[in-house]
């Protein structure tokens, strides 16, 4: 996970771990994504179990039969609801093979079902 923000090189012009910027002058993230969707179709129980998934950087992917609902989803967890963080790992809100999952962590995906149980 990173801050928002840009790091600076260090002394070796590499980049730092950790680096942060003022955040954008609306003081949040934009979002072009159903947000509202996305939290009124998960308990907050969920919510705060995939916040910590990602927080421990663990293997998360998102399942769902709508590819919409799918990039919400992943758009939001990687970008709106970790904020000030953001996911800084391998990201795709929808994969088009389950020869990903197959991928040492951390990762977040989003999949839709016929991929998962091979129909599509």
């Amino acid at each position: 996970l990173e801050l928002h923000g840009v790091s600076n090189p260090n002394k070796f012009g590499q980049r730092s771990l950790c680096g942060a910027t003022r955040p954008p002058p609306s003081g949040l993230p934009s979002a072009h994504v159903p947000l509202r969707r996305v939290i009124m179709s998960l308990s907050v129980r969920t919510l705060l179990l995939i916040v910590r998934l990602i927080l421990l950087e663990y293997k998360v992917l998102f399942v769902s039969s709508s590819a919409s609902f799918l990039t919400a989803a992943s758009e939001a967890f990687a970008h709106l609801l970790l904020f000030p963080l953001s996911w800084g790992h391998v990201y795709s809100p929808l994969i088009r093979s389950k020869e990903y999952l197959g991928l040492p962590p951390p990762w977040l995906y989003g999949s839709l079902r016929s991929v998962l149980c091979g129909s599509g």
